[in-house]
């Protein structure tokens, strides 16, 4: 028998087809656990979002033909047809087990991630063993009486009827409740977001000193699971305000047929005004933002929050969006203090990217904020996968993963259209990608400048996982252009987009010095100590 024949052999063989269809049954279940990566999938592979699906289905068929060789393999070895078509299935399913392998445990960015990511994959052993263990009942099943057959084939379809039903019983029974308590948002131009969510579909309503103000929009009651409040900064300044939401049942129409009402605890809002300020520095927590509140509980209760992008590792579903930004936002700040959003370059691609505008009720993604003697410029910098788009519009909506020249030459005129601030004023940067566009050196050295004119201080930066500062030295590494102003990373995750997460404290004082705090959610310190700006 040729070398070729006997490689054949061994994949049409009963002991081959099972090994093949575990592989399968592997690679479905390591590609479930490797959720975290789906935002990202589609900027590397082809076919876009519709990447991840396809190759579920892949691996199905994979494991389906595999699965009826099983049960007939002599009749599919009379027709030699089905027997090649089976064995191109086998070297799919072990290429595909061996994909997904490497994308559950980040191989690509070293051994570490098989421990790492070994959480992630757990959940799914007891379903890998119960399917695994499908080519044995048939084997058995098939050699059955035909009376044993119908009984244990009705048992198997009301049991996988149930198995089927629960996961939607369970959630109709689920009580009414809040995702998340309010996030406030400081926006610019003298307004808030306040923005909070629920566990299904409701209408929401703000409520300050007794006014209450209904979610609506054009005088129609917006219906969502996410709600947003524009106000004025000072009529929540130094107020007392709490939020109610009114359940709207899946299948009604009417938005006067309502269900549970539910308020949350009433919360105080602190002023604006601050001569020492407690800034709270987060960014890149990648799908962990209960590791991020664990790192915020070592430091001093804060009198804001900056969010420096890079919350999940892309969008793909609603629960992402409210978890990694709203629910995060809402621990860190107790909903008492405002928090200033900057979006990262994983908040730029993914199918739910379009809504984080509209659903935290942004008016742009770079304004200026004020609090006190402290001043905060937010620039929206490009994203790090370049491709060759450049639609505006698109860009700034989200829905697009791609560097835009037009969009970053907007912002670098309304950077040169803002007047020199008060030099009382400390001066705050505030980027995700630290030099603004990594592709153009000239539009690099277009917005250091405009920075240098409006007397920046200091710059929040992001985006290279770490937590680390430089002041008064260049900042060369990972940058082809020198990053002339003291400059501070918030932190990120200690190990690739997993590990511990890593979070700081800029404590500022308007005489500029600034105290910087770091801690890991572990409550490791790592770092303390005071710099003057001035």
């Amino acid at each position: 028998m040729s070398f070729f024949k006997r490689i054949g052999a061994a994949f049409n063989s009963r002991a081959g087809s099972f090994v093949f269809y575990a592989l399968a049954v592997a690679a479905f279940f390591l590609l479930r656990s490797a959720s975290w990566a789906f935002g990202w999938i589609p900027n590397y592979y082809p076919l876009g979002e519709a990447f991840v699906p396809t190759v579920f289905v892949l691996i199905i068929l994979c494991g389906l033909t595999s699965l009826v060789y099983l049960v007939m393999p002599q009749r599919i070895r009379e027709i030699k047809a089905l027997g090649i078509a089976h064995v191109v299935s086998c070297v799919l399913a072990g290429a595909l087990f061996v994909w997904t392998v490497f994308l559950a445990f980040a191989l690509d960015h070293g051994l570490s991630g098989l421990v790492r990511n070994w959480p992630n994959v757990i959940p799914f052993l007891a379903y890998f063993a119960l399917l695994a263990s499908i080519p044995f009942v048939l084997l058995f099943f098939i050699n059955m009486k035909k009376r044993t057959q119908v009984i244990i084939s009705i048992v198997v379809a009301m049991a996988v009827a149930i198995g089927l039903a629960v996961p939607y019983i369970t959630r109709a029974a689920a009580s009414f409740d809040f995702s998340s308590y309010p996030l406030v948002l400081d926006i610019g131009d003298g307004y808030y977001s306040v923005v909070f969510a629920t566990n299904s579909n409701s209408v929401g309503y703000l409520i300050i000193g007794g006014e209450v103000l209904p979610n609506d929009h054009a005088g129609r009651m917006h219906v969502g699971r996410v709600h947003n409040f524009q106000v004025p900064r000072d009529a929540l300044d130094g107020s007392s305000y709490q939020v109610r939401a009114r359940e709207v049942p899946a299948l009604s129409s009417s938005y006067t047929n309502f269900g549970a009402t539910i308020e949350s605890p009433v919360f105080t809002f602190r002023g604006s005004d601050h001569d020492e300020l407690n800034i709270a520095v987060a960014s890149d927590w990648h799908n962990q933002p209960e590791k991020l509140v664990q790192a915020m509980a070592h430091m001093p209760p804060p009198d804001l929050f900056v969010m420096l992008g890079d919350y999940s590792s892309g969008y793909h579903s609603e629960n992402d969006f409210i978890y990694n930004i709203i629910w995060a936002g809402a621990q860190v700040t107790g909903s008492e203090v405002p928090a200033i959003f900057v979006r990262g370059n994983h908040e730029m691609s993914g199918v739910y990217a379009a809504q984080i505008f509209p659903q935290l009720g942004l008016r742009s993604f770079y304004y200026q904020v004020q609090r006190g003697n402290f001043l905060f410029t937010v620039t929206d910098s490009a994203d790090d996968w370049p491709i060759n788009r450049t639609n505006t519009a698109e860009f700034e909506a989200g829905t697009i993963a791609s560097t835009s020249p037009d969009y970053l030459d907007q912002q670098l005129a309304w950077l040169a259209d803002l007047e020199v601030p008060d030099e009382t004023l400390l001066h705050f940067s505030l980027v995700h990608i630290p030099n603004f566009d990594q592709e153009r050196e000239q539009t690099q050295q277009q917005f250091f400048e405009q920075l240098q004119r409006l007397g920046v201080d200091m710059q929040f930066s992001a985006h290279w996982h770490g937590l680390a500062s430089r002041f008064f030295e260049p900042y060369e590494e990972h940058s082809r252009f020198i990053v002339p102003l003291p400059l501070f990373f918030a932190g990120g995750p200690t190990d690739g987009y997993g590990g511990e997460v890593m979070a700081s404290m800029v404590q500022a004082n308007a005489d500029g010095t600034v105290h910087l705090l770091g801690y890991d959610s572990t409550g490791r310190q790592l770092q303390d100590k005071t710099i003057a700006l001035r």
